[in-house]
């Protein structure tokens, strides 16, 4: 699970009243790529990793 911020490596709780600080993605780069990677493979968009889209691999999504 992701919470907002976690994958810019926010330092601040989570808060609905707060926006994410966007400027982070400049900050830390490499955790940044290294979320979009992990979110690829649960994806299988590149091909390599079907078994992750099973269904006996369950992904949940919430607002």
């Amino acid at each position: 699970m992701i919470f907002q911020g976690q994958e810019m490596l926010e330092d601040l709780p989570f808060s609905l009243s707060r926006n994410v600080d966007w400027n982070k993605t400049n900050l830390y780069p490499g955790i940044v790529q290294f979320y979009r990677d992990v979110i690829g493979a649960r994806r299988n968009r590149m091909g390599w990793t079907p078994g992750l889209t099973g269904d006996q691999c369950d992904g949940f999504s919430g607002d």
